[in-house]
């Protein structure tokens, strides 16, 4: 994990696109589970199924070659998103802890998030404070027993302190029949 660069070119049907820029590669860890986190505050939550709204909330962005970070937060039984990550700056990774995130989401459409707000402390006791404004979202559908899930993947421009980034504010909502 950390940013990597990237120069070089995409060219489809005839028309090319110039690359010089930097993005964090994820790892998936394993089968999802379509489940969130219950309880409230730090308590250790134990998990319950969701059956609707919004559950999970992912996030992945990078602002340069000497600083990227990642984690998600899980929907905890008072409403609240909590959860942890990472940090790389400058080449040192360190573990987000009291991760926090909270979304505006577009009232015509309160399935598809706007923008997003995080508060995380790195594991050095440094606070970390990112704003986020939504400027694409491709939508996923997944087919469930009980209804579907709906992965929303946002392309995202990043903002913390006076640095401007990007990469992915996704949210998960489960939709019963």
């Amino acid at each position: 994990m950390g940013p990597t660069g990237v120069t070089g070119s995409i060219r489809v049907d005839g028309e090319t696109w110039m690359v010089d820029g930097f993005g964090v590669r994820d790892k998936s860890w394993g089968p999802r589970t379509w489940q969130a986190p219950s309880g409230s505050g730090a308590k250790a939550a134990s998990p319950a199924v969701v059956t609707e709204g919004c559950f999970l909330n992912w996030f992945s962005m990078n602002f340069g070659s000497d600083l990227a970070l990642g984690g998600a937060c899980g929907r905890l039984g008072d409403g609240s998103f909590r959860g942890k990550g990472w940090i790389q700056r400058h080449g040192e990774t360190m573990e987000l802890t009291e991760v926090t995130m909270r979304t505006v989401f577009d009232p015509a459409n309160p399935l598809l998030h706007r923008s997003v707000e995080l508060s995380a402390v790195d594991a050095g006791g440094e606070t970390v404070q990112v704003t986020g404004e939504v400027v694409s979202i491709c939508p996923t559908k997944i087919p469930r027993r009980d209804g579907v899930t709906f992965v929303n993947e946002g392309l995202a421009r990043f903002r913390t302190g006076d640095r401007t980034g990007w990469g992915i504010a996704e949210h998960w909502f489960a939709v019963p029949r």
